[in-house]
């Protein structure tokens, strides 16, 4: 089995609606088989953390290739929460992770994504809503596709 074959995409995201959408341009994008689940959705940190707990037990944690989580879930900042606890993890401490926020311009949470991410090179932060391009810009970034 590849490790394509085996890939775990896990996509924290409580609007279905930005939850399809990005479920679709991943496995496009990644050419992932959205078939075979491979591309976990999860609507909330509970959630969230029940699947992952599966995965430990499943010891296939290893594979997740990409975490993409929104920060304003129905608790605020859950997502900034989730992340610190998934990156705590050592299986999960070099996943590719994109942090989604729908906040317009909050200086607060600007500044933090931008710390954050100065202290972790795998981390980006994704202003919703996005274009295609956007995100693909950010998949290259963190060599999850390839220029063409």
């Amino acid at each position: 089995m590849s490790d394509l074959e085996k890939t775990n995409i896990i996509v924290l995201e409580d609007e279905l609606l930005v939850a399809n959408f990005c479920k679709r341009a991943l496995s496009t994008l990644l050419d992932v088989d959205v078939d075979k689940d491979l591309i976990s959705v999860f609507k909330n940190t509970e959630e969230a953390k029940k699947g992952i707990s599966d995965l430990i037990m499943s010891e296939t944690l290893d594979s997740v290739r990409l975490i993409l989580s929104d920060i304003d879930l129905p608790e605020k900042d859950e997502g900034l929460e989730l992340y610190q606890e998934l990156r705590a993890m050592p299986q999960l401490e070099k996943t590719p992770y994109i942090l989604m926020s729908g906040r317009a311009n909050e200086n607060l949470l600007s500044q933090t994504l931008e710390e954050m991410k100065n202290k972790d090179a795998l981390l980006r932060s994704l202003q919703k809503p996005f274009r295609v391009d956007a995100f693909i810009v950010i998949l290259r970034s963190l060599s999850l596709i390839e220029d063409k």
